[in-house]
């Protein structure tokens, strides 16, 4: 006997099939519509049917209720609220009060006009770039790239000081490379990982938290940044090889940040690396790993030669494929083959919702002036300084990525504030780059972390607590981006000796840093010590000479209290304060 909740649930499902129906019926239609007579139908501007608008906002429920199923609200009330602000303009306060934008003109230029909206850009790039490059992934995927780069990355860091965590790093890096998912490479690496660094002794929130670092930065790692550089390139229409080299030293200081903060709270620990027997030979890793690493150097390799991203993607998936076909391990079946193809139409499919949703924002923000409006609050606000204007935009970018993919995050943000940092004089290839920095650090920014929390399930820890450490592990992170937006030599857009100087610097920076927040240096540090070494290490990572003449001279005195014990000073400090509050304030331990 079916029981009254089975029979609720069964009708729910039924409808949600009829409905799931329904919605491909529709969207058929709309292709098809727009197929039949597309020259027509282009050429229609500013004389639109009455045809035209009822595809138009079918078209537009249709991608909201997509996104909503692939990401969930965050980004449709984002675009709701925004259609809600154009019809009602008249009854809104401060900078959004202005003209109603009728219906009909909002669903032409959100649908109807090709150069905004759903049709836009961000489909442009979908189209011509991101679904082969999908395609590669998932062959990636099936031909078990992940298992492959944790061989090697265990080669080359499990047997240091904290080797399961430098793996995870390093693991991370390899695969975030080409995934451009923060989530999947939390999945990915994180299953093998986690668990190695619990065992080693690292507490489960730090190693759920350090996987969160090290997946999240992985998109902006060239060659394929997380699909965002597809994105940049196309709008500030340059080549896309140009963006992959732009982001090198970032992505650099970026891993150097998370990898010293590992390195630094292995030896607080005391930890050790993996015993020998378990660390593959870096000679015998590569052996097994060169079929996965040889598609990424034919990709770099072809990128370098000018080649269109379509022929570069197409040529790694051959090389990938025709490298699996010499082992048995790896030889990919025709299932496989199918598979692989499966994988990157998922993908396609969740990415190319949010792109569409997107879409709708721009348009919205295109139509009403909005975005105008925005830049130039930002502008006034700043009152001309632009590291005033960056601090809004990097907070802009930290609030509306939470929740969103990447691209997502980067391309709401960029086609607003981005024109507006430009405008107060930032290089427009550090602003955009500036932007997606910080639409990926909301990955691991509480209170909305989703990869830190997938790797808290995983590590089984307490998923605030490890977003708020992976936040704490990636405090360099949060400093960079200011950097190299003051800085664009640090992007390569500046005479190469500010390039080396600055990368020097900030490097030195970041380990100081690094060494203050944890606590460590060459020994527990006092927190006179850290002082100094977290100050230190700001001042250097700011591109200004003499602020990194103040930051090395800060360091430099904080490792000579490290190497003699404490200053001179502690001997007044007894003798004004007594020594148990001079303990609280240099250290526990007495110290000669």
């Amino acid at each position: 006997m079916v029981s009254v909740g089975e029979e609720v649930l069964a009708r729910q499902a039924q409808l949600a099939l009829h409905l799931d129906a329904v919605c491909v019926v529709l969207s058929i239609g709309i292709a098809i519509y727009v197929m039949v007579d597309f020259d027509q139908f282009i050429m229609r501007t500013g004389l639109r049917t009455t045809g035209d608008y009822v595809i138009g906002v079918i078209a537009i429920v249709l991608t909201l209720e997509l996104t909503r199923r692939s990401i969930g609200w965050a980004l449709v009330g984002f675009a709701l609220a925004l259609f809600v602000i154009n019809l009602f303009a008249e009854y809104m306060p401060g900078f959004l009060f202005g003209p109603n934008v009728g219906w009909k003109q909002l669903v032409e230029i959100v649908y109807l006009e090709p150069s905004y909206g759903i049709l836009g850009l961000p489909a442009g790039v979908m189209t011509n770039f991101l679904i082969v490059v999908f395609v590669f992934v998932g062959f990636l995927t099936v031909s078990g790239a992940g298992k492959y780069f944790i061989t090697l990355a265990s080669s080359l860091a499990g047997r240091f000081s904290g080797g399961p965590a430098k793996v995870a790093v390093v693991a991370s890096t390899l695969m975030g490379t080409l995934s451009g998912s923060a989530l999947a490479n939390v999945g990915t690496t994180g299953a093998v990982t986690i668990p190695l660094m619990k065992k080693t002794g690292y507490s489960p929130q730090f190693a759920g938290a350090v996987e969160a670092c090290a997946s999240s930065g992985g998109q902006i790692v060239p060659p394929i940044m997380g699909m965002v550089a597809f994105l940049i390139a196309d709008i500030l229409g340059v080549n896309y090889f140009e963006v992959c080299l732009a982001a090198l030293i970032p992505a650099l200081l970026y891993y150097a940040a998370v990898f010293v903060m590992v390195h630094f709270e292995a030896k607080r620990l005391g930890l050790t690396g993996l015993p020998r027997e378990q660390v593959p030979s870096v000679k015998a890793a590569f052996a097994e790993s060169w079929p996965m690493l040889l598609p990424i150097a034919a990709l770099f390799y072809f990128l370098m030669r000018g080649y269109s991203i379509q022929l570069c993607v197409m040529w790694a998936i051959l090389i990938l494929f025709v490298t699996t076909l010499f082992r048995k391990s790896t030889r990919m079946k025709p299932t496989s083959l199918l598979y692989a193809f499966e994988e990157g139409g998922r993908s396609s499919v969740a990415i190319g919702a949010v792109v569409g949703c997107v879409g709708i924002i721009i348009g919205t923000f295109y139509v009403s002036g909005l975005g105008i409006q925005l830049a130039d609050l930002i502008v006034m606000g700043a009152g001309g300084r632009l590291w005033l204007a960056l601090v809004y935009t990097g907070i802009a970018s930290l609030i509306l990525g939470m929740g969103l993919p990447t691209p997502a995050a980067y391309i709401t943000v960029a086609i607003i504030v981005a024109p507006a940092l430009t405008k107060m004089g930032a290089n427009p290839m550090a602003a955009h780059l500036f932007v997606f920095y910080f639409a990926m650090l909301s990955s691991i920014t509480p209170p909305v972390a989703v990869p830190a929390y997938a790797a808290a399930g995983i590590a089984d820890a307490n998923p605030t607590t490890t977003a708020f450490t992976a936040s704490r592990i990636g405090v360099a992170s949060y400093i960079v981006p200011f950097s190299f937006a003051l800085a664009p030599a640090l992007v390569l857009q500046g005479p190469a000796s500010e390039t080396v100087l600055y990368t020097v610097s900030a490097l030195v920076g970041v380990f100081l840093l690094a060494a203050g927040v944890v606590g460590f240096l060459m020994r527990p540090a006092t927190w006179m010590e850290r002082l100094l070494l977290i100050a230190g290490g700001i001042c250097l990572i700011v591109p200004h000479i003499p602020s990194d003449i103040i930051g090395a001279a800060m360091g430099a005195v904080a490792i000579v209290f490290q190497k003699r014990g404490a200053p001179p000073i502690r001997l007044a400090l007894v003798r004004a304060f007594g020594r148990e509050k001079n303990n609280k304030w240099w250290g526990e331990e007495e110290r000669p």
